[in-house]
């Protein structure tokens, strides 16, 4: 009698289960929010049960997991996702998308760790190399980002090489070297041309090498591109830019698009201390 109880048990847990999953599959329509737009890849995972009883948990932990990053519910994605890893530590999805978690909440370090995991299972995971080389920048390991993203860049198979790209040219960027980034940015703007972050870092890049008008041009695309984010640094370099240009009025008008629309932003106090200049 306990043994069949058991097993109805355990057809209630999967079947619970398999509707959340199927529930949170409805609910995503792409790899959302800051996930796309810092230049990371979800690698999404099907329902498809397995053999083994602890994968079987672990593949639909793993997809619940999933579902809640890509609404935006970091704690409950990393809920499931550490079940899903202790059910099948093995599975390099598991780890990448356990390494986007813990990135989202700036746990640099564990993020690091996952995506290393991820390559030491698979060492052509592309998404959790470029993921890697992502997490590298924000640790300001320049050379070690660049390495990792040049070889995801040779994967002539990854679907996104656009992000490689971005993230390339962020790297350099932040290293100083700007003819390099722009070179990276410039070719990733080509195969994905509404990305925010891009269009901003090329216009960063092009501000820097004092190319003001081509950067007044990419920050206001930016600008278009991030609308209902909380990013206020395109209005900011938009505005610069044309100062630098000469051109006054619309200096002015977007450094008070600036203050009116991101009143909390960090770029409030130099927006202010700006049109106090040029008024």
């Amino acid at each position: 009698m306990l043994a069949k109880e058991t097993c109805v048990s355990g057809r209630k847990y999967f079947a619970v289960l398999a509707i959340l999953c199927y529930v949170f599959n409805k609910m995503i329509k792409v790899v959302a929010g800051v996930i796309f737009f810092l230049g990371l890849a979800l690698a999404p995972s099907g329902c498809t049960p397995t053999k083994a009883t602890d994968n079987r948990r672990a593949e639909l932990h793993l997809q619940l997991g999933s579902a809640y990053l890509s609404k935006g519910n970091y704690p409950a994605a990393l809920h499931e996702l550490n079940q899903a890893n202790e059910l099948d530590p093995n599975n390099p999805t598991v780890h990448n998308n356990l390494g986007l978690a813990y990135f989202v909440r700036q746990e640099f370090t564990k993020a690091e760790s996952h995506f290393k995991s991820a390559l030491a299972i698979n060492s052509a995971y592309t998404d959790a190399r470029n993921n890697l080389g992502r997490v590298y920048i924000e640790m300001g390991l320049y050379d070690q980002a660049i390495n990792h993203l040049q070889t995801a860049n040779k994967d002539l198979t990854y679907p996104y090489p656009d992000k490689t790209l971005t993230n390339l040219g962020l790297a350099y960027f932040n290293k100083g070297d700007f003819s390099n980034a722009r070179e990276f940015l410039k070719k990733s703007l080509k195969v994905q041309r509404k990305n925010c972050l891009t269009h901003h870092y090329y216009g960063r890049t092009l501000f820097e090498l004092k190319d003001f008008q081509l950067a007044a041009q990419s920050f206001d695309q930016a600008i278009e591109l991030c609308k209902g984010s909380k990013f206020d640094e395109p209005h900011y370099y938009s505005a610069l830019s044309y100062y630098k240009l000469g051109d006054r009025p619309r200096a002015t008008a977007r450094f008070e698009e600036l203050m009116t629309e991101f009143p909390e932003g960090k770029y409030y106090g130099k927006s202010q201390s700006m049109l106090k200049v040029l008024k």
